[in-house]
């Protein structure tokens, strides 16, 4: 069977569409991945790994000074609408002809094409060519339920969580639908009412999360199936954990790992501030650390206590740490927790504020510090908890186990394979 991925996004919002394609592929697919990358992540490399074709298109969205300019702008809104919108206005609009041609490209040479929920050209170009499509999402709190509110708003009654879900997504319409329509139009199809009805496939969506971590709510309809974190098998062709970071790792007792991926700061001016906070930090907690992105390894001195690198793989060294200080993106809380150590969540954006909640409701961590506010004393004192507390760390470790026994992955691709034996 021709199946053909599209995603956009940052690290997160790809790394899971690999690990889905590897799995068609080795099922006996022939899979075509299309992925934007807002930064300058090159995914080609994949072709002779993983056996998948591999194509960039309008990579990256946006230039170093232009995300760091931006990436300040959307910390410093207050609100996640506010956000969103900033986001989708800067870094998905301005690439929508490209999105546009490549769905269009790749709908024309596959029999079923599966994309990232937020890619309403892909959904627009599947319907005209008449070619099954599945959505992934990689969120909760883009589904409406009356189990709890909204991104950014209260969680109360169902009866009033089901009043901010109707108010959240008129604003959400108001934003984003009428660009929406404006393409549908110029393809000849009719335009659509809310944008729930464009994000999320009637065939199958599935929701790349953990059923351990988030529960799925019960009014949710049919078409949503939680598959699990999507993963590839193994290391996942990582790269092997560098000397440097292996004499640090053997030198002491386990470190704090500290990185916010593709929110670390582009730029000098930035990336001093966020040194002299977060070095101060962890010499104000009393532990070792290990920070990601922050300092060029090769400009770094050497240190006892603080170890800077640039890129690691973070499912070999995750698990030697005591604890993982990160922004809350839903597939580094889930490899944090995979490795069953505890999480302390700075959020930045987004549904990260929710992952933050998430961590701290099943007792794997503290209360989220988030970045707008964050100072050293405040960070030091959520590592110093995160470390200290039995309860987290034992807490972290049973999730760890039930995570490890999940294979979202082989869920996935078996939900897939139902929608290709009953609608391909």
């Amino acid at each position: 069977m021709r199946i053909g991925i599209q995603t956009w996004g940052s690290e997160g919002d790809i790394r899971p569409f690999v690990a889905l394609a590897s799995g068609l592929v080795e099922a006996g697919h022939d899979v075509t991945l299309v992925a934007t990358d807002i930064a300058v992540r090159d995914y080609e490399r994949y072709q002779d790994t993983l056996g998948m074709k591999v194509r960039m298109v309008a990579t990256p969205v946006l230039e170093i000074d232009e995300m760091e300019r931006l990436g300040e702008e959307v910390i410093g809104k207050w609100t996640v609408f506010e956000q969103g919108r900033l986001i989708f206005q800067s870094m998905f609009e301005p690439v929508v002809p490209q999105l546009l041609e490549a769905a269009q490209s790749l709908c024309a040479q596959s029999d079923l094409v599966i994309g990232h929920h937020i890619l309403h050209p892909l959904q627009a170009a599947a319907e005209a060519s008449g070619t099954p499509w599945i959505s992934i999402t990689l969120a909760t709190d883009v589904i409406p339920t009356r189990q709890s509110g909204p991104p950014g708003l209260p969680s109360l009654h169902p009866a009033w969580n089901r009043f901010w879900w109707r108010f959240g997504m008129k604003l959400v319409d108001s934003a984003i639908l009428g660009g929406v329509n404006e393409l549908r139009s110029g393809m000849g199809l009719d335009p659509r009412r809310e944008m729930k009805d464009v994000w999320h496939s009637e065939l199958l969506d599935l929701v790349a999360l953990s059923p351990t971590l988030c529960p799925r709510p019960p009014d949710w309809d049919d078409r949503h199936k939680m598959c699990g974190f999507l993963q590839l098998r193994g290391d996942g062709g990582a790269d092997p954990v560098p000397e440097r970071v292996e004499a640090f790792l053997k030198a002491g007792e386990a470190p704090v790992f500290i990185g916010f991926g593709s929110l670390s700061p582009p730029h000098d001016a930035g990336r001093r501030e966020a040194r002299t906070l977060l070095e101060s930090a962890v010499r104000l907690s009393g532990h070792r650390a290990i920070i990601q992105g922050i300092v060029p390894a090769d400009e770094a001195p050497d240190d006892e206590q603080v170890l800077h690198v640039d890129r690691v793989p973070h499912i070999s060294v995750y698990p030697r740490c005591r604890v993982v200080v990160h922004h809350g993106g839903a597939g580094t809380t889930q490899t944090a927790l995979t490795a069953g150590v505890p999480s302390v969540i700075v959020p930045h954006v987004f549904d990260q504020f929710t992952w933050g909640r998430v961590i701290q409701r099943l007792g794997a961590g503290p209360k989220a510090a988030p970045r707008r506010t964050l100072r050293p004393e405040v960070l030091a004192a959520r590592i110093r908890e995160a470390a200290g507390t039995p309860s987290m760390r034992v807490r972290a470790a049973e999730l760890g186990a039930a995570l490890q026994a999940e294979d979202g992955r082989a869920e996935a691709v078996r939900l897939v394979e139902e929608v290709i034996a009953q609608h391909v």
